[in-house]
C-alpha cells in the first residue's frame, strides 16, 4: 500500500519537479483521501498512512512550488465522486460553488 500510494507518488513528483521549477510552470495533481486527513477506521493503518503522508507531502510541495509558478493539489477522490454526483442533480449550485472566487 505505501509502495503505490505514497512512494510511487514521490517518485513520479520527484523526476519532473526540479524541470517544472526551471520552467517556473507546472502543475502536480496527487489523488488523496480523506481517510488520510481525519484517519478511517474501515480503510486500514496502511492506507490511512500511506494517504497522510500523500497529503503532508502535497503541502510541502505547494509552498515550495507556489512562489516558482507551479502549482500543487491534492485531490481526495471520494470527495471528487460526491461532487461529480451532485454536478449531475444539481449543476447550477455545484458551478457556483466550484467556480466561487
Amino acid at each position: 500500500m505505501i509502495d503505490v500510494n505514497l512512494t510511487g507518488m514521490f517518485l513520479t513528483v520527484q523526476s519532473v519537479y526540479q524541470h517544472m521549477i526551471e520552467r517556473q510552470s507546472g502543475k502536480i495533481v496527487c489523488i488523496g483521501s480523506v481517510a488520510g486527513k481525519i484517519g478511517g477506521v474501515i480503510a486500514g493503518a496502511g492506507y490511512v498512512a500511506s494517504k497522510g503522508g500523500v497529503h503532508s507531502f502535497i503541502k510541502v510541495i505547494a509552498k515550495e512550488a507556489a512562489p516558482r509558478g507551479c502549482i500543487s493539489i491534492e485531490l481526495p477522490l471520494g470527495q471528487l465522486i460526491v461532487i461529480c454526483q451532485m454536478e449531475y442533480q444539481y449543476p447550477i449550485s455545484v458551478k457556483r460553488y466550484l467556480c466561487r472566487d
